[in-house]
């Protein structure tokens, strides 16, 4: 495996995991309503608000580390210290 494997593969885990959650969430939230239970406005929450943040806020920490990563273990970049 590469060092780009684990960026990767949350990279396919966003892109299909995200939407499929999204849907099974508006079905949850259709059902629900339908049964008049208010616990379909806490789902509708968690749908609309803390899915989009979850997504947002581990796809970029995951970016970042692994940038920061490649950049430290990069042989060809300088130390600050030589000229």
């Amino acid at each position: 495996m590469t060092a780009a494997s684990p960026l990767w593969l949350w990279g396919v885990g966003l892109t299909l995991g995200f939407p499929l959650l999204a849907i099974v969430l508006g079905e949850l939230i259709h059902r629900l309503r339908r049964r008049v239970l208010a616990v379909a406005n806490t789902v509708s929450l968690v749908r609309n608000v803390l899915l989009p943040w979850w997504c947002r806020s581990f796809s970029w920490s995951t970016c970042s580390a692994w940038i920061r990563r490649r950049a430290s273990s990069n042989p060809c970049r300088r130390s600050s210290g030589s000229a």
